[in-house]
C-alpha cells in the first residue's frame, strides 16, 4: 500500500519486496543458477516475497525444484529447511 498507488507525500526509502525478488531472480539468471529453492514464512509477508520472487522466476522461464514454509510463530525453521535438503536444488 506504500508503493502501488504511487503517492505524492509519501517517500520509500527502501525497494518493495516485489523490486528487491525481481533483482535476487535477475543476479541468479546471471550466475547461471538454475536449481533453487525458496524458503518462506507463511504469512502475508512471506506470501508476498514468495509470490514476486516466483512471478520473477517464471519471467525467465525459471521456476523453484521445491518450496517450503514455516510458521512465524512457531519458528520451526529446521524442519522446513530440512524438506529442502533432498529436493533437486540440492545437488
Amino acid at each position: 500500500s506504500l508503493h502501488q498507488p504511487p503517492h505524492a507525500q509519501v517517500f520509500n526509502l527502501r525497494a518493495s519486496y516485489q523490486d528487491e525478488a525481481a533483482k535476487m531472480v535477475a543476479s541468479l539468471a546471471d550466475l547461471k543458477i538454475s536449481k533453487l529453492a525458496i524458503l518462506h514464512q507463511d504469512d502475508s509477508f512471506g506470501k508476498d516475497g514468495l509470490n514476486g520472487f516466483v512471478s520473477n522466476l517464471e519471467k525467465r522461464n525459471m521456476r523453484a525444484a521445491v518450496i517450503a514454509r514455516y510458521d512465524r510463530k512457531e519458528m520451526k525453521v529446521d524442519t522446513a529447511a530440512r524438506s529442502l535438503a533432498p529436493s533437486a536444488a540440492a545437488d
